[in-house]
C-alpha cells in the first residue's frame, strides 16, 4: 500500500516520531525548485518531510512528498497555538477543517473535529486574539492550508494533525524575523539576538519545554493516525466513522 505522506515545518516538532526512521535525501534534480536540499524521513508506513516554515514552504514540501512517495494520504502536522481557553498545552487535534487566513478558503479533511486556521506569520498573543475574533477556529498553525491546497489539487485525502504548544495568551518571542525566505529558521541569528535580550530567557526556556512536551504527545497521535489509515478497509475511501470519533483534542 502507498505510504502516508507527512509534511511539517521543523524536525523538532516530530523528533520523537522520526528519531529512528531512516533518512533519504531528495533527488538532486528538484533542489532548484525547492531552493535547498531536502531530506526525507521514512518509516515502515509513512514518509515525512520537514519543509520549512510558512505557506510557500508548506506548498513546496507537499509537492515534493507527492512526487517522491506517491502517498495515499497527505498529512499536515506540527505544533499549534490555542485559540480557545480549553486548548491547553499537550492537547491534540485531528481537525475536520483547515482555513487559510489570507484567502478565507476552507478545506475539509478526510475526518476529524474542530478547525485550524493557517496564519501567514508566527502567531504571537495579539495575533492569536485577532484570529480568535475573526474565525471560529480552535487552533492556529502556518502550513496546514498550503498542504491542504496541494492535496486538493492532486485529488488526495488530507488530514491535519496538531498538538498545542502555546495557549492563546502565551507570548512567544519575536520568532518571525528569524525565518528566511525559504522558510528556514535561522537559529544562530536567533541565539545571538537572545543573548542580548535576557528578559526573553525565561520565555524561551518555557517554550522549549512546552514544545518538547507537545512533540512527544503529537508523536503518539500520529502513530495512531498512520496505523488507522494503513489498516482501513481498502474498499472505503476514508476511515469508518467509528475511527473518526474522539479526534477532538485530548489531554496529553
Amino acid at each position: 500500500m502507498p505510504k502516508v505522506g507527512i509534511v511539517t515545518a521543523m524536525p523538532t516538532e516530530v523528533w520523537p516520531l522520526i528519531r529512528e526512521w531512516r533518512k533519504s535525501p531528495h533527488p538532486s534534480q528538484n533542489q532548484g525548485r525547492v531552493g535547498h536540499p531536502l531530506e526525507f524521513f521514512e518509516g515502515e508506513d509513512a514518509v515525512l518531510l520537514c519543509g520549512g516554515i510558512g505557506y510557500e514552504a508548506g506548498k513546496r514540501a507537499a509537492e515534493a512528498v507527492i512526487e517522491y512517495a506517491k502517498p495515499s494520504l497527505l498529512i499536515a502536522t506540527g505544533l499549534a497555538g490555542g485559540l480557545k481557553p480549553e486548548w491547553t498545552l499537550g492537547r491534540t487535534m485531528v481537525a475536520a477543517e483547515v482555513v487559510d487566513e489570507a484567502t478565507g478558503r476552507r478545506f475539509k479533511t478526510a475526518y476529524g473535529e474542530g478547525t485550524v486556521v493557517s496564519s501567514r506569520e508566527i502567531a504571537r498573543a495579539a495575533k492569536k486574539r485577532e484570529l480568535a475574533s475573526r474565525f471560529a477556529a480552535d487552533l492556529v498553525d502556518m502550513e496546514g492550508a498550503a498542504v491542504a491546497e496541494v492535496a486538493e489539487a492532486h485529488g488526495l485525502p488530507f488530514l491535519a494533525v496538531k498538538a498545542v504548544s502555546d495557549e492563546m495568551d502565551f507570548e512567544l518571542p519575536p520568532l518571525q524575523e528569524f525565518v528566511d525566505a525559504e522558510g528556514r529558521f535561522q537559529s544562530v541569528r536567533f541565539g545571538l539576538w537572545a543573548a542580548w535580550h535576557p528578559r526573553w530567557w525565561p520565555a524561551i526556556a518555557r517554550l522549549k519545554k512546552r514544545s518538547d512536551c507537545a512533540a512527544a504527545v503529537l508523536a503518539g497521535r500520529l502513530r495512531e493516525v498512520i496505523a488507522g489509515w494503513e489498516n482501513q478497509d481498502p474498499s472505503r475511501p476514508f476511515p469508518a466513522p467509528e475511527k473518526a470519533r474522539g479526534t477532538l483534542g485530548r489531554s496529553g
